[in-house]
């Protein structure tokens, strides 16, 4: 029996070969026409998610660990890794992007026709694979090869609500099903979806099965988009913006060399959403991205960054419950920034795009039962000389002034004599005019307020997002330094500007004992507590906060006779969240008139693209800003 190819030719040449039956019998032949239109999706990592290698020596710096033998080598690295070899191997101005990371030869056989050499040139050796690879093998399948139903019987065609789409997309498609008693329907998905989704704006629908057949006449080329995350956000706005315009569009003409580009879909997780709030303004490209899907941003910053600096990346906080993934994020921090201040500070204070993470100026708590918001989220608290409790709130309007850049005070971030332990910015000074390595920390603190101040308000108006709010994955919207001594204060503001215990010798007022609800101060106490000569304390010399730095978690000022007092700081996150972002931060989105914001229970902030209702949040967010097109 013989069989016979038959070529078969559309009106614009394309040609298609089929295998049938022997050539006497005719058959129908089914063939897939390539589709007219190319929508490329870029992919734009968080913190950490990308590869960043030395731009010399081309040695890895940061190539994140996939899988548990690789991720305790990395740890056992980190630790061996002392202060002044952090800041030389992670200084913003001597990295760059690597594009040669791992990528798992098994994970990409999933997707027909796909191999290593494919994915990088997509750019998915830029990102952490372990951490992305879910996400990105999603929407290469569902958005282009597992769109539509490999086989459709004849039957299927004669059927009036016959849904072309695969399981996964019939999900989220109105089939106009009732379903089996009630049940699968079209309103039992639209339920699931606002039950698992928890949408703002609840007159959600499902996608139209019209809108599903006309997603299948464009192709969604999957690419991914790594950069330098010491550097400035908006530098890596800039550098995405020149690889779409470049090695995006050139690889696409390779590719689809019959398509016409239409616009550009972006999709982030965390500080990749910042990165993109500052791409969007860049007029190289805004007027070729049609939407954007922001996932777990920390969209008016993060009070845990603060934290961190001031005890280092231990990662306890999110290690309640021993959830594995929340560990290993923990791990990731540690192995990069330090665990401990003074390995963690030389890095972080001098990269510009992590602490772009701080609070901005509009971080807003959640309303209290008066429904005031208030953007405090650092709180002060001690006795004074009464035995009263004092607290006080920070920042009250500049977090830039009040906060950052206070480095004379008790509760300062920074440390100066952490900064620069590998001498690299002394040697600069000379040259750069500076007399002191302070002015570099304060630069990069101009640099993070001139960023949020561009993109504060810069949502792109066809925009979805996601975030996690949930009382079992809690993260920081406040920090509190505390302690129970009292203090020769009277006010907030003596406690705000507190420099130490009083030189013996100097003269006493008068004391009257007053009665208090709280344990009231021992005559020991009293005594050292009312003289009148304060301890003047002025940066950079310190004096009598020479120990103030020596323990991680505490602030500990002592003074010329050895008296001293001690602060610490709460470790326990309060705020429902993802482990990270708190839902302050996240729930900054709601009030931008976005086109949808879903606010999910369950995400871990580091692997919240593993999420199987944040997968089909995504493509369903995606098809919504295509419609736009339509």
């Amino acid at each position: 029996m013989s069989y016979e190819h038959h070529p078969y030719n559309t009106e614009d040449n394309a040609k298609f070969v089929s295998q049938t039956t022997p050539s006497k019998t005719e058959t129908l032949c089914k063939v897939t026409i390539p589709a007219d239109y190319v929508i490329p999706i870029i992919f734009i990592p968080g913190i950490m998610g990308s590869n960043i290698r030395d731009q010399g020596t081309g040695q890895h710096v940061w190539y994140p660990p996939n899988g548990m033998k690789e991720g305790l080598a990395a740890a056992n690295a980190g630790e061996q890794r002392d202060a002044r070899t952090r800041q030389m191997e992670l200084n913003p101005e001597t990295t760059i992007v690597g594009q040669d990371g791992y990528i798992d030869e098994d994970d990409i056989k999933k997707i027909q026709g796909f191999d290593r050499a494919k994915a990088l040139r997509r750019g998915w050796g830029s990102v952490w694979w372990q951490g992305y690879s879910k996400i990105l093998i999603y929407l290469e399948k569902y958005l282009n090869h597992d769109l539509v139903k490999k086989n459709t019987t004849t039957d299927d065609l004669k059927d009036p609500d016959h849904f072309t789409g695969t399981k996964e997309w019939k999900k989220i498609v109105a089939t106009g099903s009732n379903g089996f008693l009630g049940m699968g329907g079209d309103q039992a998905k639209l339920k699931d979806i606002k039950k698992d989704w928890d949408p703002i704006k609840k007159e959600i629908e499902l996608l139209t099965k019209e809108l599903h057949g006309k997603l299948a006449n464009y192709s969604f080329p999957v690419f991914a988009i790594g950069y330098n995350w010491l550097q400035s956000n908006d530098l890596s706005a800039h550098y995405v913006a020149h690889k779409m315009q470049n090695d995006v569009k050139q690889q696409i003409k390779k590719e689809f060399p019959t398509q016409t580009f239409e616009k550009f879909i972006i999709v982030t997780h965390s500080m990749g959403g910042l990165v993109t709030r500052s791409l969007i303004q860049d007029d190289s490209v805004k007027n070729d991205i049609l939407g954007v899907m922001h996932g777990v941003m920390p969209a008016s910053g993060a009070p845990t960054v603060y934290q961190r600096i001031c005890r280092g990346w231990e990662g306890s906080e999110v290690l309640q419950g021993f959830h594995p993934i929340d560990a290993y994020a923990a791990n990731r921090g540690r192995e990069v920034f330090g665990a401990t201040s003074e390995r963690l500070m030389p890095v972080l204070a001098n990269a510009p795009g992590a602490l772009q993470l701080l609070p901005f100026a509009n971080f807003l708590q959640h309303p209290d039962q008066h429904g005031n918001q208030s953007k405090a989220w650092l709180t002060l608290r001690a006795r004074n000389r009464n035995g009263d409790v004092v607290m006080a709130s920070l920042p009250q309007n500049d977090p830039y002034g009040e906060i950052y850049t206070q480095t004379d005070t008790w509760w300062s971030m920074i440390n100066m004599d952490f900064l620069d332990p590998a001498g690299i910015l002394n040697a600069k000074m000379e040259n750069d005019g500076k007399t002191d390595i302070i002015s570099y920390y304060i630069d990069n603190i101009k640099l993070v307020s001139d960023f949020h101040k561009k993109i504060a308000d810069s949502y792109h108006p066809n925009t979805y997002a996601h975030y996690g709010r949930d009382e079992k994955h809690l993260a920081y919207n406040e920090i509190l330094w505390s302690t129970d001594q009292i203090l020769p204060i009277d006010t907030a503001e003596d406690l705000i500007n507190y420099k130490g215990y009083a030189k013996h010798g100097a003269k006493k007022e008068e004391v009257v004992e007053q009665q208090v609800e709280a344990a009231p101060p021992t005559e020991e106490e009293i005594a050292r507590t009312i003289t009148l000569e304060p301890i003047v304390v002025t940066a950079p010399a310190h004096k009598g906060f020479e120990h103030l730095f020596d323990q991680d978690s505490f602030r500990t000022i002592v003074d010329t006779d050895g008296n001293q007092v001690t602060f610490n700081i709460r470790i326990m996150p309060t705020s429902a969240g993802d482990g990270t972002v708190c839902a302050e931060s996240g729930a900054d989105v709601e009030q931008r008139n976005l086109k949808q914001v879903f606010v999910m229970r369950g995400l871990d902030h580091a692997a919240s693209y593993d999420d199987k209702n944040v997968h089909r949040s995504t493509i369903y967010s995606i098809a919504k800003i295509f419609e736009s097109l339509c």
